[in-house]
């Protein structure tokens, strides 16, 4: 009997099974008239990036705060949303946007105008300037690990849309954008 389990785990793992595909074909059925609010769901991955962006940092810090040294990572968000665009036909709609982008650029720019502000304090040598410096070191330091946060999802969903894409054919399951208007 285990052989025959075996020998059938083979087959449904082989290169003849294409599960992505079963899965597109699976799911096509929320592109009907009683899911128009998905319409737009491009629109609120911003607001959910950076809902899971909080989110993994107050993960992080709570295992740092424990004094254990561990290291993980979630990519399942980032493959669900990039599943989810690609099942609507919405991946370019969404990088329309430009999200990744302006987030990068907003955090670049908060991190110059903190240095900035830190070195005007430093020329300046206030009485409370040590103190203001400690804390605008403490803010840069947020909004680098959120950069770097932002960096990793970034990296995820690329790499999610590459594996999506090499392994969809959505033309053949999906209707096109255009046609669910």
């Amino acid at each position: 009997h285990l052989d025959a389990v075996v020998h059938d785990l083979s087959e449904k793992f082989s290169k003849g099974s294409d599960y992505f595909t079963m899965l597109l074909s699976a799911f096509s059925g929320m592109n009907n008239d009683k899911n128009q609010h998905l319409r737009n769901f491009f629109v609120i991955v911003p607001a959910l990036t950076m809902s899971y962006v909080d989110h993994i940092i107050v993960c992080k810090e709570k295992v740092t705060k424990k004094g254990k040294t561990a290291s993980f990572t979630d990519d399942g968000f980032a493959l669900g949303v990039a599943f989810i665009l690609k099942l609507l036909r919405q991946t370019q709609d969404f990088e329309s946007l430009h999200w990744f982008r302006a987030v990068q650029d907003h955090y670049k720019d908060c991190s110059e105008e903190i240095h900035q502000d830190m070195e005007e304090r430093r020329r300046a040598k206030k009485q409370k300037a040590d103190a203001e410096i400690s804390t605008m070191k403490l803010t840069n330091n947020k909004i680098e690990t959120a950069r770097k946060e932002f960096e990793l999802l970034f990296y995820a969903f690329r790499s999610s849309r590459v594996f999506l894409t090499e392994r969809s054919t959505e033309a053949d399951v999906l209707p096109d954008r255009s046609e669910r208007r």
